[in-house]
């Protein structure tokens, strides 16, 4: 006998894990390239005659976007259960496909902000040449590939969003 809503959690788990990975495959294939062409070049394309304006931008990404890709996520999370919290009538199979509509569009949303500093840093790299930017793109990989989820967390998650939005409702 299978189970209709764990194939269902199943299959929206395996769409984020593919969209995770596809946003970190870009972010690695473009800095292979860009590895590449300053390698063989041996220095970025433009190098720059004073300070890196590039790289010192993509840190200001990275101090910015960093907390930024933390708590938008969970804003997103919190106003959406607020919202369906106000809805009267609902059924929990109805509240769990809402509730995993709004984990994919907020790990979208900080997977975006993280891609952001890990493309400004690929670019900064390729023109600049400088290896310590790098340790940006670094930064901006392992937190993406921390966010990938996996059946677990997603349903420890969707527990814990259930739960809070029932509390919410018998306010």
């Amino acid at each position: 006998m299978t189970d209709p809503d764990g194939d269902r959690l199943r299959a929206r788990v395996r769409v984020m894990q593919v969209i995770c990975i596809a946003l970190v495959l870009g972010v690695v294939f473009f800095l292979a390239l860009a590895g590449y062409l300053v390698l063989s070049r041996g220095q970025g394309l433009n190098p720059p005659a004073g300070m890196p304006f590039l790289s010192m931008l993509a840190l200001v990404m990275l101090l910015m976007n960093g907390p930024l890709a933390l708590i938008l996520p969970a804003a997103m999370t919190k106003n959406a259960i607020q919202r369906l919290a106000s809805r009267t009538s609902s059924s929990t199979q109805d509240d769990e496909a809402q509730l995993l509509a709004v984990r994919q569009t907020s790990l979208i949303v900080g997977l975006a902000l993280w891609e952001g500093v890990a493309f400004m840093a690929a670019i900064a790299f390729l023109l600049e040449g400088d290896p310590l930017v790098l340790a940006i793109d670094g930064v901006a990989i392992l937190f993406m590939l921390g966010s990938l989820p996996n059946m677990a967390n997603v349903q420890l998650w969707l527990d814990r969003q259930l739960s809070l939005l029932m509390e919410l409702r018998q306010r």
